[in-house]
């Protein structure tokens, strides 16, 4: 079965996971993709923003973390 890269290209937009688990299953590799389907989507991204402010001289004033 052929991979086409126009959905390829607009699953990758849409649904990366689901992408990469289509293209492992179609390359003949069904097991792969269900893995890659199952540990896709039980991982979470966690944002750390960290601000510093910093006078002239070079020294840090005050430092700020937050998560998002």
């Amino acid at each position: 079965m052929e991979i086409s890269v126009f959905w390829t290209f607009i699953g990758i937009l849409v649904w990366p996971e689901l992408t990469l688990c289509i293209i492992l299953w179609m390359l003949g590799h069904p097991i792969l993709g269900i893995v890659a389907f199952i540990f896709a989507s039980t991982t979470s991204v966690k944002t750390i923003i960290r601000e510093k402010i910093i006078d002239s001289s070079g020294n840090v004033v005050r430092e700020h973390e937050r998560e998002e």
